[in-house]
């Protein structure tokens, strides 16, 4: 060979005259080389990251922290707002509708015609009942509807937005497999993303020739696999699962034989589409090679979750029913595989990622239920209409009273003040009457 391979960016080599590309050392962590045939690292920009291997620098901050996601617990729809816009609009409404019936003579006389409480405007006792409406009865009847109107709107919107609980409860899996014969998720997708790593990993989604995958007890429509390069350095190998059952305990082998199939950390994420409408579990470990080391050699970084079947019910028609998924959990700690000094690439190889996906012996078993039905409602409903409908009769009642009581004193006194007038006025034609005779005699 008349000249000399350059050793590739990402990589660098301080001796001149290797022999074997495993001369060719990855850019430590916090480093990287975007030159081919460079003896040395830059350091990497302050806002960025380089993890070992680096070409390029990126903008991505990994931090060393496992998360989990799961869905949410149910929690009806707040109607509180809604609510008190709809009584402010009502009670503004119908108040002007009352204020414009009033500011009309014609409408204003009117009034007793809505009069529903007929049978309690007699108030003098040993006379005798006689139904009758009048202005009063007719005033208290409009409040009393405007009271009806709102409640009523008001029971409707609590109905409708806060009548589900929902619950949940582990069962054994017998009873969910009793239910539903099959527990699918509709998808299962497997993300290892393979950071600081030296090889080609897959061009156009297609994964290179010596990235070998194996897949156990993972049952689907279709499965499909894809291998795609970030900044050079960062492996994602996605599995995505349609339709997706676990048959057992579940695995799934990541092999890579590339040159320079090696890491410096490696996060899994698992997602699953859970029983729950629109939700999914999700969970996302990492581990981190020790430092100055990288992940290679024959033993696999091995990852470890546990999937929970679950079935979703509702008797409510918002949300379909009988539903199935996985819900996800960590269940062991995360074990590192091989490592290895970047002095000692030449006598390793080889990369590994081993995923266990343990089936769980229980389910979870959601229900959503209506927290009443309509037969119950239309009763509270009648129920509370009839009691507002008998307050505000009180209340008309004790005002009526009132105002009859007001009217009879007022009535008295005009006729104790016309008898005191007429008596003035007697008192002064007979004190005429006797002058006259006084000044004749």
């Amino acid at each position: 060979m008349e000249s000399c391979i350059p050793c590739p960016s990402g990589t660098y080599n301080s001796n001149k005259g290797g022999s074997s590309y495993r001369q060719c050392y990855p850019c430590q962590s916090g480093t990287f080389n975007n030159k081919e045939g460079s003896s040395i690292c830059y350091d990497c920009p302050i806002g960025f990251d380089c993890p070992m291997g680096s070409k390029d620098p990126v903008k991505i901050v990994y931090t060393k922290v496992e998360s989990s996601i799961q869905p949410k617990i149910y929690s009806t729809e707040s109607s509180e707002k809604i609510t008190s816009i709809y009584i402010i609009s009502a009670s503004v409404s119908l108040l002007i509708v009352l204020i414009l019936l009033f500011t009309f003579k014609k409408i204003r006389d009117k009034i007793k015609n809505a009069d529903l409480y007929t049978e309690m405007h007699n108030h003098e006792l040993l006379v005798p009942m006689i139904k009758k409406k009048n202005t009063i009865g007719g005033f208290f009847s409009l409040v009393f509807i405007i009271a009806a109107v709102v409640y009523i709107g008001s029971a409707i919107i609590e109905f409708s937005k806060s009548n589900i609980q929902e619950s949940k409860v582990l069962v054994p899996l017998i009873i969910l497999e009793n239910e539903s014969e099959l527990l699918t998720a509709n998808k299962i997708i497997v993300t290892s993303k393979i950071i600081g790593y030296g090889g080609e990993c897959g061009v156009e989604g297609i994964c290179n020739s010596q990235i070998f995958i194996n897949i156990t007890n993972l049952s689907g429509s279709l499965i499909e696999y894809n291998c795609t390069n970030y900044y050079g350095n960062i492996c994602i190998v996605t599995i995505v699962c349609n339709n997706c059952a676990l048959l057992g305990e579940a695995t799934i082998f990541i092999t890579t034989r590339e040159l320079k199939s090696y890491a410096s950390a490696i996060f899994v994420n698992i997602t699953s589409d859970s029983s729950i409408p629109g939700e999914v579990s999700n969970i996302n470990n990492e581990l981190y090679s020790s430092e100055d080391y990288i992940f290679i050699g024959s033993e696999a970084n091995e990852f470890y979750c546990i999937m929970i079947p679950s079935l979703f019910t509702s008797e409510s028609s918002r949300w379909p029913s009988r539903l199935t998924g996985y819900h996800i959990s960590n269940e062991k700690l995360n074990l590192k595989g091989s490592e290895a000094l970047k002095t000692d690439l030449p006598v390793n190889a080889g990369f590994k990622i081993f995923i266990y996906m343990s089936k769980s012996s229980n389910g979870l078993y959601t229900q959503r239920l209506f927290k009443q039905n309509i037969l119950i409602l239309v009763s509270s409903i009648i129920g509370s209409v009839f009691g507002i409908m008998s307050f505000i009769g009180f209340f008309m009642e004790l005002t009526e009273g009132l105002l009859l009581k007001f009217n009879k004193n007022q009535t008295k006194i005009k006729g104790l003040l016309s008898i005191i007038s007429k008596r003035k006025e007697i008192g002064g034609i007979n004190f005429g009457n006797n002058k006259e005779i006084l000044n004749k005699k």
